[in-house]
C-alpha cells in the first residue's frame, strides 16, 4: 500500500484547509488497536466532539487499561477523528463521501469500522452545536422558556379588571452570558405569538 503522507492530503470534509502532515499517520494508529477497541472507540470519542472538548482523561485512563492501547497512541488518533467528524459535520459530508476521505487517508476498513457506526448521530450533534453557535454569534439566544397563566384582578389603575395574562420567562444567552427576562402579554400578543411559533415549525 502506497504511503499516504508521500502526497499532500485534500479531504472533502476539509475543502481549502491545510491538513497536518502527520494526520493519516495518526488515523494508521488505529490499525494497531484490536478489533474490540474500534468498536468502542466512540466511548472517548463521543465526549471529545463537543467544542471546547471537556476533560476525558478519566474516560482514556479506562480505555487505555481495559484494551491495552497507549495513551498517545489513542490520543494522536482521538485528536484526528475529532478533527475529521467535525470538518464532515460543517460541511453536511454524506458517509459516501466519508468513504473518499477515508481511503485518501490509507484505510484498510479500520476507520470505517471506528467511525460509520456513529457517524450519523455524530453529525447530528455537531451540527446541532454549530447552528446555535450561528445563532449566538449575532445576538441573544433563547435557551429555555419557563411559562405560567395569572390573573390581574386589581390595580392601581382599575378594580375588577378580571385580566388573564400569560408570563413568559425566557432564559438567554450572548457571549457567553446567560440573562433571564420575563415578559407579560395579554390574549392578542399571545395569540400573535402562537402564530409565529405555529409558521415557524410548520417549515
Amino acid at each position: 500500500m502506497a504511503n499516504p503522507e508521500r502526497q499532500p492530503l485534500s479531504l472533502r470534509a476539509a475543502p481549502g484547509i491545510a491538513l497536518a502532515p502527520g494526520l493519516a499517520a495518526d488515523f494508521a494508529r488505529l490499525k494497531t488497536f484490536s478489533h474490540a477497541a474500534r468498536k468502542q472507540l466512540y466511548r472517548v470519542l463521543g465526549p471529545m466532539l463537543a467544542d471546547p472538548p471537556p476533560d476525558v482523561s478519566a474516560q482514556v485512563g479506562a480505555f487505555c487499561a481495559e484494551f491495552g492501547v497507549s495513551s498517545d497512541d489513542l490520543l494522536r488518533a482521538l485528536s484526528a477523528c475529532r478533527f475529521l467528524l467535525r470538518q464532515a459535520a460543517a460541511v453536511d459530508l454524506s458517509e459516501e463521501h466519508l468513504r473518499e476521505d477515508f481511503a485518501r487517508l490509507g484505510d484498510e476498513g479500520e476507520l470505517a469500522e471506528s467511525l460509520l457506526p456513529g457517524y450519523e448521530v455524530a453529525v447530528r450533534l455537531v451540527r446541532d452545536e454549530l447552528g446555535r453557535a450561528a445563532l449566538t454569534d449575532h445576538g441573544k439566544v433563547v435557551e429555555r422558556v419557563d411559562w405560567r397563566v395569572d390573573r390581574v384582578e386589581d390595580s392601581n389603575r382599575a378594580d375588577r379588571l378580571h385580566l388573564g395574562v400569560l408570563v413568559v420567562t425566557m432564559t438567554h444567552r450572548e457571549a457567553g452570558t446567560r440573562e433571564r427576562i420575563t415578559l407579560h402579554l395579554g390574549a392578542d400578543a399571545a395569540r400573535e405569538l402562537r402564530a409565529a411559533c405555529d409558521r415557524y415549525l410548520a417549515r
